[in-house]
């Protein structure tokens, strides 16, 4: 009976040390599950990297209030863009000259889309449209057509930009949009 008992006694106790490993063994792998998401590093989100280019994609094809000869027939941004290069002059079926409704357009635009000041995740940003002879070689710049910038370039923790060429006859514009990510 004294034989039962220890036998007894040390069953209970393996029972014991094998429960208190399997216990073990899963803190372990949890700990390391949760130390590999933690120090995972932060890679950025796709769709940051494609904000600027899907704003730029839009505003080629966005309707703004400058008409051509009757209301129904409105420009595009894409079009006034060439209309200014083309003639600064350029009127709207309205009076107002193209190059202002591009401006101011373009303007109101970005003021929606990317906030910038304290408190923002964007810092700053530059849109540009410049006409080069040549859209594969940025050193063959002949003029700015366009620039409008807000915020503060300073606090830039990460600049992206993207680009939207314009084709002409001679040469093209380039529509370059570069935005400032805060820290």
């Amino acid at each position: 009976m004294n034989k039962m008992k220890n036998n007894f006694k040390s069953d209970k106790s393996q029972y014991e040390m094998f429960g208190f490993m399997i216990i073990v063994i899963m803190v372990v792998i949890v700990s390391v599950i949760f130390l590999g998401i933690y120090l995972k590093p932060k890679v950025p989100i796709a769709g940051e990297d494609a904000l600027i280019g899907n704003f730029l994609s839009a505003a080629t094809v966005y309707t703004t209030e400058c008409f051509k000869d009757s209301e129904p027939n409105y420009r595009t941004l894409h079009e006034l863009v060439k209309d200014c290069y083309l003639d600064s002059q350029k009127e709207c079926g309205n009076g107002e000259k193209s190059c202002v409704v591009l401006n101011r357009t373009y303007s109101e635009m970005l003021k929606r889309a990317f906030v910038t000041g304290q408190g923002a995740s964007i810092s700053y940003y530059l849109l540009r449209a410049d006409y080069y002879l040549n859209t594969s070689d940025s050193s063959t710049r002949q003029n700015n057509i366009l620039t409008i910038s807000s915020g503060n370039n300073s606090f830039c923790a990460a600049k992206k930009a993207e680009t939207a060429p314009i084709s002409l006859d001679s040469g093209g514009i380039l529509v370059r949009l570069e935005i400032c990510k805060n820290s």
